[in-house]
């Protein structure tokens, strides 16, 4: 029973083999069937652009990645959200190239602005005396109206942040309360009077500068900001010219600040 089994199966192997020698032309059976030839080599021709413009082309990449982010929303199986991790990761790696390719060409462009920053040493120290005389400008000509309530969600903590421009840049404050209580940092408090409705103001938290040339006010912020950031932004605004968006606007060559 054994030995009829073991020919059964070389009988097998034996067709088998010849049925793969029948598959060869004449001249190539003497090669054998394990004989493996190269497929003709096919010269590339070149792609053709499928679109007019490389808006379109973006568009239908926009298009294709909304969709399988939709898809991976709507039905989050493995698959589905394999596809989107794989269009994620094709976009970031896009970016990145441009990204760094935006930077390092801006180190070559005598024009640009990053080329004409100080990274260390003297330069910036240069930098920082130009940072001075432009603070000492805005502490002359600037003062900060602080609008504050009881019921202000950050009103005492930023109390004490503007406490500290005051302190560090010597930039005049007012505190200005709009429901009669009083902060701590401030024995010199004011109480509204029509303060607010005046300058606009209908929140409490309120960060307001006033230019004592123009006679004008212009809002910095709400909520919790550090006392730094308080002056850069103040910086922003008024160095740049942003603070009087008609005359910035007008403008032929728009100052930049550097960040």
């Amino acid at each position: 029973m054994q030995k009829s089994n073991i020919r059964q199966s070389i009988l097998t192997i034996l067709v088998l083999v010849a049925k793969c020698n029948m598959g060869y032309a004449s001249e190539d059976v003497e090669r054998g069937w394990f004989y493996y030839e190269r497929p003709p080599q096919i010269a590339s021709q070149p792609v053709q652009e499928q679109y007019k413009s490389y808006k379109q082309l973006l568009d239908e990449v926009k298009a294709e990645y909304d969709e399988l982010e939709a898809k991976a929303i709507i039905n989050p199986s493995p698959e589905n959200v394999k596809d989107y991790r794989n269009a994620m990761q094709l976009v970031s790696d896009k970016s990145a190239k441009l990204a760094m390719l935006a930077a390092t060409q801006n180190w070559q462009d005598p024009n640009s602005r990053i080329s004409l920053q100080a990274t260390s040493g003297s330069g910036i120290q240069q930098d920082l005396d130009k940072a001075r005389l432009q603070n000492a400008e805005i502490v002359r000509k600037y003062g900060i109206f602080y609008f504050f309530a009881k019921d202000c969600k950050y009103c005492e903590v930023e109390a004490s942040e503007i406490k500290r421009l005051e302190a560090t840049y010597g930039i005049h404050v007012v505190a200005i309360s709009m429901d009669g209580s009083q902060l701590p940092e401030f024995s010199n408090t004011l109480p509204d009077n029509g303060f607010s409705a005046n300058l606009g103001v209908t929140k409490p938290g309120a960060l307001i500068a006033f230019d004592s040339t123009t006679r004008k006010a212009v809002p910095i912020g709400y909520g919790y900001l550090h006392f730094d950031e308080i002056m850069k932004r103040i910086q922003a605004l008024f160095i740049s010219g942003t603070a009087y968006t008609n005359e910035y606007l007008k403008s032929d060559m728009p100052v930049k600040i550097d960040e």
